[in-house]
């Protein structure tokens, strides 16, 4: 397993998660990053699963579409990443069909991390977002659905 203070792609504060929020077509980083370990190791020794929570319904007007992807990079920005899972590009219809607080995406980790920073990559594209927000995390317990914490 991925030892991570709270293994969320979020940034976690007192209260919990801040969902995050983007409404431009543009490419956006996740808020947070999970250093998989100081001493690079790449095996995760317990299945380990993704989970996407859509917090508030995602709404475009004009036909906007959204990429999500778990990523990882050398670098903690996430620059030049590789890619590990990939939604394909989600259709418009498909995506505000999404309700709030549903998990439309609760998907295995790759057993192998090639590099140091496990992130998230969200693209909009075609048109903004007029609304909606997200979390992402890793849990040991899809059916749960709730972050694992060491």
């Amino acid at each position: 397993m991925i030892f991570d203070r709270e293994n969320c792609f979020n940034t976690v504060t007192a209260s919990g998660m801040t969902a995050q929020s983007e409404t431009t077509a543009a490419q956006y980083d996740s808020t947070n990053v999970i250093d998989t370990t100081k001493i690079p190791r790449t095996v995760i020794q317990s299945p380990l699963f993704l989970i996407f929570q859509v917090v508030a319904a995602l709404v475009s007007a004009a036909g906007g579409t959204i990429l999500i992807e778990l990523v990882c990079s050398a670098a903690t920005a996430l620059s030049t990443p590789t890619v590990l899972w990939s939604s394909s590009v989600v259709s418009n219809a498909v995506m505000v069909a999404w309700s709030a607080n549903s998990l439309p995406f609760q998907v295995p980790v790759p057993p192998r991390i090639p590099l140091r920073y496990l992130g998230m990559s969200y693209t909009i594209a075609d048109f903004d977002l007029t609304a909606g927000s997200w979390n992402a995390w890793l849990t040991a317990h899809p059916t749960l659905g709730t972050p694992a914490t060491p």
